[in-house]
C-alpha cells in the first residue's frame, strides 16, 4: 500500500487548463513536496531565466536553464510566475500564465511515461513483468479495463508540420517510491521497447521534468485522471542496476582518460592544454556537423535542445534530438548525444 505521503495528489488543486491562480498553485505544489520549474505557456520548452527573473537576478544564473531553475521555495516559485506573466504579457498584449514543470529528483517518486495507446499496452505488461500489485490489473468493472491508469493524461504531440497527431491516448504514471529508496544519482532516465511499433516507454528519474496540470498545450490540457501508483520492486531493482552499469561505465571512462592523459604528457595533466581529442573537436557542434550533412532545423524538443530533419522523406520533422551541455533531461553531459528518432537515417 502507498503510505500517506503522495505529492502528485496536489494536482487535483487546480482544474484541468484553469490558469487563474497559477501563483497560489505552484505553493500548493511545492506545500505537497513537489519541485517546480516553469515551461513557456502552449509549450514544453522550459521558460528561460530572462523570462522568469529581474535582470539583476539573471545575471547569478547565466547559462543555467531547464531543469537547473527548479525550485523548491514557494515564494520564489511564486515571484517567477508574477515576473513571467508581466514579460511575455507585455510582449504578446494579453495576459499569459506559464506551464508548470515537475522536477524528478529520484526521491518519493519516479514516473512512467506512456504517449500512446500501445505504449500503455506495454507499461501493463511491464508492470507484471517487474512484481507490480496484481490487483491493480484486476477488472472489477468488466469492461475491459483495470486500475492501473495513468495520473496525469497527457494531449499527445502535432507533427510540426502537417498537423497530424504523431502521438495521443497516453499519459504519465507517477510511481511512489518506498521512504527507504533513494534513486538519486542512479540514472536520469531510460525508455524500455518492446516488441510492437510505438510501444516504447520512457521512465523518468532524476535532473527531467514532465508538464502537469494546469498545464495546457495546443492539442489540449494536462489533466489528473488518476491516482499515484506504488513503484514495482523489480522497475527499483532495474533502475539500480543500470545505475550501477553507468557508475562502472563511467569509472572506465575515466580510467582510460587518465590513463591517455599521462601519456599526452605534462601539458594535458595540468590543465596548461586540452586532451588531444578535446582540442580535435573544441570547435565543433552539432549544427555544424548536422547541416554539413543535409540535416535541417526543424524545431525545439522539450528538454530545449535542437531537433532536426534528415535529408529525405520521413513522416516527422523531428529526426535528431542533438542534446547540449545544460539539457534538462540531463542528455547534455560531457558535451550531449545525438538521440536519433528515425529508423531511416542518411
Amino acid at each position: 500500500m502507498l503510505g500517506p505521503q503522495q505529492p502528485p495528489l496536489a494536482f487535483g488543486y487546480a482544474p484541468a487548463g484553469d490558469k487563474s491562480n497559477m501563483q497560489e498553485t505552484v505553493k500548493k505544489y511545492i506545500a505537497a513536496g513537489l519541485r517546480v520549474l516553469l515551461v513557456q505557456h502552449d509549450s514544453k520548452i522550459p521558460a528561460t531565466v530572462d523570462q522568469i527573473m529581474t535582470a539583476k537576478n539573471a545575471k547569478e544564473y547565466t547559462g543555467k536553464k531547464g531543469v537547473y531553475l527548479a525550485t523548491s521555495d514557494p515564494k520564489i516559485a511564486s515571484a517567477y510566475v508574477r515576473q513571467y506573466s508581466k514579460i511575455v504579457s507585455r510582449e504578446a498584449g494579453f495576459e499569459v500564465w506559464p506551464n508548470i514543470g515537475v522536477a524528478l529528483t529520484g526521491r518519493s517518486f519516479i514516473v512512467a511515461d506512456a504517449d500512446t495507446p500501445q505504449a500503455v499496452a506495454h507499461f501493463r505488461k511491464l508492470w507484471q513483468d517487474w512484481g507490480g500489485d496484481p490487483d491493480y490489473l484486476v477488472d472489477v468493472t468488466g469492461s475491459g479495463g483495470c486500475a492501473l491508469t495513468p495520473t496525469v493524461a497527457t494531449p499527445g504531440k502535432k507533427d510540426e508540420v502537417t498537423g497530424e497527431m504523431v502521438h495521443s491516448n497516453g499519459g504519465h504514471y507517477y510511481l511512489m517510491l518506498p521512504s527507504d529508496v533513494d534513486l538519486s544519482g542512479t540514472v536520469a532516465k531510460f525508455d524500455v521497447h518492446g516488441d510492437v511499433d510505438g510501444d516504447g516507454v520512457s521512465i523518468m528519474v532524476e535532473n527531467c521534468y514532465v508538464l502537469a496540470p494546469p498545464s495546457v498545450r495546443p492539442e489540449g490540457p494536462y489533466r489528473m485522471v488518476g491516482s499515484p501508483l506504488p513503484c514495482p520492486p523489480g522497475l527499483i531493482d532495474e533502475i539500480v542496476t543500470r545505475g550501477e552499469g553507468a557508475a562502472a561505465k563511467r569509472n572506465r571512462a575515466e580510467g582510460v582518460t587518465q590513463h591517455q592523459e599521462a601519456e599526452a604528457g605534462a601539458e594535458a595533466i595540468t590543465g596548461l592544454g586540452l586532451h588531444p581529442l578535446d582540442e580535435a573537436t573544441a570547435d565543433l557542434d552539432w549544427d555544424t556537423l548536422l547541416v554539413e550533412r543535409g540535416f535541417r532545423r526543424s524545431g525545439t524538443d522539450s528538454c530545449g535542445c535542437a531537433t532536426y530533419r534528415a535529408p529525405g522523406r520521413h513522416s516527422s520533422s523531428k529526426s535528431v534530438t542533438a542534446h547540449e551541455d545544460g539539457c534538462s533531461e540531463g542528455y547534455g553531459n560531457n558535451g550531449g548525444v545525438l538521440h536519433f528518432w528515425t529508423d531511416n537515417p542518411p
